[in-house]
């Protein structure tokens, strides 16, 4: 899975991980939904609703994209490795988000769409299926303030 999306200044990342014993370690989609739904405390703090589901036509489409008014503004993604440390059996879990905070999406788009025609895989992005909380929520947000929201939610806790 996984896929080009753009990023810039206007773009905040969000990473949690975890290691766990094995057999304890939470399924992918557990581990999925506790990231976003922690994610989507910060924007219902500051009275928008956010919404979890595939945004068909954005950057790097996911069941996990967090769209608000059916334009995603974030998109998540995980990886698994299994190790071991001693005689103990892990699984790591790295979950990551983009979040597009500030600005105007088309430029960023433009380049990652001529970028795949360059590399001879061309696609085209619904630039409506998208944009930045900024947009969307008409007011700018900086990632100082999101920081502060998503701390204000809560931690991420623990991936139990």
């Amino acid at each position: 899975g996984g896929g080009p999306v753009p990023q810039g200044p206007q773009t905040l990342s969000l990473s949690l991980a975890t290691a766990h014993r094995r057999a304890e370690a939470p399924g992918i989609d557990a581990a999925f939904n506790h990231f976003a739904d922690w994610i989507c405390d910060a924007p219902r703090s500051c009275g928008l609703a956010p919404e979890v589901g595939e945004v068909a036509g954005s950057c790097c489409p996911g069941r996990y994209d967090i769209a608000i008014g059916g334009r995603k503004i974030i998109g998540i993604a995980q990886r698994r490795r299994q190790g071991r440390h001693g005689d103990t059996l892990l699984t790591a879990t790295l979950v990551h988000a983009m979040l597009w905070l500030e600005g105007d999406l088309t430029e960023g788009v433009d380049a990652l769409e001529r970028f795949l025609a360059e590399a001879g895989a061309p696609q085209r992005f619904a630039r409506a299926r998208m944009g930045t909380l900024e947009q969307i929520a008409g007011a700018r947000v900086s990632a100082g303030q999101f920081e502060s929201a998503l701390l204000a939610a809560g931690a991420a806790g623990s991936l139990s």
